[in-house]
């Protein structure tokens, strides 16, 4: 069944519902923000009210702080850790592989997370890519254009896009063409190998982008990054770890375990 979004400048056909679903949240969300920008109690030292105090009430800017705000500097965080804890309890190859790599860090670093000694995690680094690449914790981003744009790239072709029109960047949608994998079998099994591969690490680095690209780039990229790594490092250091693995995951409008799932973590020894 083919879905229709109607926005101010054009009519944009959809084959899945989702997409439908991004739009209505996203305009709820712009909503609900004016009317907390408006509130004439708010709490003058809240964050609402510095934006509406630096940017007015109306204002894009502040509008966008405060999405930016609940959905990257909070939920992005737990929901990406817990897709590490479920992915390495499904993974006791992975786990195992990390306890070697930083056995080798600590013998020559010592304890301490220096440069140095997370410069020598390499694996560590990759099964944070990897759990990135595959968590897709924000499957894309609003934009709206100020000039008319043509959209290039791939096998495929869109129609310019008008001046004035929002628009959806499916990031998602554009680590799958990865041509690193595109033909690969396993292309959604979690294998951090795949970044230390001289066939598809250099691809890998460019055509994956959870964190967005340019000027637009994600502020918060390298604290997320530290603090898996963090995670990873914790837990490869100190506990066995079990999980509860039959769990379905949610994607939208966060990705989430769609019920409860355990996770023990026994010291150790």
């Amino acid at each position: 069944m083919q879905h229709k979004i109607h926005s101010p400048c054009t009519m944009v056909a959809c084959h899945t519902p989702p997409c439908a679903c991004v739009l209505h949240c996203r305009q709820q969300l712009i909503a609900r923000s004016l009317q907390a920008l408006r509130d004439p109690n708010l709490p003058p030292t809240s964050l609402t009210a510095k934006l509406r105090d630096e940017f007015g009430p109306d204002s894009d800017v502040a509008v966008d702080s405060m999405i930016n705000m609940l959905f990257a500097g909070h939920d992005t965080t737990s929901s990406a850790i817990s897709f590490l804890l479920w992915q390495l309890g499904r993974h006791p190859e992975v786990v195992q592989k990390l306890r070697e790599e930083h056995a080798a860090v600590q013998q020559r670093f010592g304890h301490q997370m220096s440069p140095a000694a997370v410069a020598a995690m390499q694996y560590t680094t990759a099964t944070t890519k990897e759990l990135i690449r595959l968590a897709r914790i924000i499957i894309g981003v609003f934009r709206k254009t100020t000039k008319p744009i043509e959209v290039f790239g791939g096998h495929r072709t869109a129609p310019p896009i008008p001046s004035g029109c929002p628009f959806f960047v499916a990031m998602g949608a554009i680590s799958v063409e990865d041509p690193a994998l595109r033909d690969d079998p396993d292309a959604e099994a979690f294998k951090p190998e795949r970044w230390l591969s001289p066939k598809t690490a250099k691809s890998l680095a460019v055509n994956q982008m959870p964190w967005g690209y340019g000027q637009h780039f994600c502020l918060g990229s390298n604290l997320a990054t530290a603090e898996l790594t963090a995670a990873l490092t914790v837990l490869a250091r100190g506990y066995e770890l079990r999980a509860d693995v039959d769990v379905d995951w949610v994607d939208f409008p966060i990705k989430k375990p769609s019920s409860f799932f355990g996770v023990q973590l026994i010291p150790l020894k």
